[in-house]
């Protein structure tokens, strides 16, 4: 598990030399079966110099990272169904992955997309009004 918190906030990667009893030698991350195949396919923020302050990256459906976003253009994918409220997002400055809907700073563009859903569905409807007579 600590390895994991470390592995997705960006702390080690597959590079990262690991050693346990019983190991003969250090080895790196990716040649320790156990670790590399549970942390491999995990999500991981992009290297530091890699990821300015500001630029979202998010999880897609396939487990693959996309960005580098902003916030506006996040929005832009809520609104066409690409990302919800689950979606895992990072940028830089932040420990870890976390979901959408937790970031406060982009609960305005999870919230603008609800609005615009719920429009949607209003005007979907054709204001039929009350109970039929």
């Amino acid at each position: 598990a600590q390895l994991r918190v470390l592995w997705q906030s960006g702390h080690i990667s597959r590079e990262t030399m690991l050693w346990r009893e019983s190991m003969p030698a250090w080895l790196r991350l990716e040649e320790v079966p156990e670790a590399s195949s549970a942390l491999l396919s995990l999500a991981q923020p992009p290297p530091a110099a890699a990821a300015p302050v500001g630029e979202w990256y998010y999880v897609d459906a396939d487990g693959r990272q996309r960005g580098a976003l902003t916030a506006e253009q996040l929005g832009v994918l809520l609104r066409g169904g690409d990302v919800d409220g689950l979606t895992q997002v990072w940028r830089s400055g932040m420990a870890a992955w976390a979901e959408l809907s937790c970031v406060q700073e982009l609960r305005a563009q999870l919230l603008s997309a609800a609005d615009d859903a719920e429009g949607d569905d209003a005007a979907a409807g054709g204001g039929g009004g009350g109970g039929g007579g």
